[in-house]
């Protein structure tokens, strides 16, 4: 159903032309009235006390005498006031309950919605990428589609790339758990993107305390014992180093670590 024809303006001649939004605008500021001099009013409290401090008389020591009717109309206008001054606190925090989930709500979508980057490290001999970040783009998503990556049963993708000044390549992807995908499985998807693109399988730092100084980490014996012992193989050690020195000394305990391809 159209709206009903609403007349024209009778006042404003025909030719004369539409007023903008800021001129209606600049209109309603010129048509406000003056902010008033005069202050809010006090409290009835604040009143009674100021009246009757100003007109009692004092005795020789400066003390106002006040009867004792006038002293309970004080006391009970006082706990009015703390009466009221509690409501508007409870009221405040009815408010507040209400409010503050939302606000933390609000503020976990705008996170959620924010695009996660994943930084790709390039060749150091070839620091140059002289490839569009749009083909960068579709060259991964391609990749991802090959692997079926998908994280809850949504496929990963990439939303856009940019190459930094050092050569490094800068992905960005939907949020936190596609961000996790993409760098736990970089090592898979990377080279199809670019054969200068330089990734290798995450891992995991272990530290392990109390190993004998005697113990040699660069015998492959010692590596397979450290794997059989803690049930997972020594092909999955990507590095084993000590931690500070192993320089002879009266210690005959010390700390290193390892790193594995996933959490033990």
């Amino acid at each position: 159903m159209p709206p009903p024809h609403r007349p024209s303006d009778q006042s404003r001649p025909p030719d004369a032309p539409l007023a903008d939004d800021s001129d209606m605008t600049d209109s309603l500021e010129v048509q406000l009235p003056p902010r008033p001099a005069i202050q809010p009013p006090s409290s009835s409290l604040h009143i009674l006390l100021t009246k009757a401090l100003g007109d009692t008389s004092r005795d020789e020591n400066g003390a106002v005498l006040l009867d004792g009717r006038f002293a309970d109309l004080v006391l009970e206008l006082s706990a009015n006031n703390d009466r009221m001054v509690q409501r508007l606190e409870a009221t405040i925090d009815k408010l507040n309950a209400k409010i503050d989930p939302m606000i933390e709500r609000l503020a976990e979508v705008i996170a959620s919605l924010k695009p996660k980057r994943v930084i790709i490290h390039s060749n150091p001999a070839n620091p140059t990428l002289k490839v569009p970040s749009g083909a960068l783009v579709q060259k991964a998503n391609e990749a991802l589609l090959g692997l079926d990556a998908r994280v809850e049963g949504e496929l990963v993708a990439i939303r856009g790339a940019s190459v930094m000044p050092s050569g490094d390549v800068s992905f960005y992807t939907k949020n936190r758990a596609h961000q996790k995908c993409l760098m736990d499985n970089k090592h898979l998807w990377t080279k199809t993107v670019h054969p200068d693109l330089e990734s290798t399988p995450s891992t995991y730092s272990v530290m392990a305390h109390g190993v004998p100084k005697t113990f040699d980490i660069g015998k492959s014996t010692s590596l397979a014992q450290l794997a059989s012992e803690n049930n997972f193989q020594a092909t999955d050690l990507a590095r084993v180093r000590w931690m500070g020195s192993n320089e002879p000394s009266a210690r005959k305990l010390g700390l290193w670590s390892y790193r594995l391809p996933t959490k033990i």
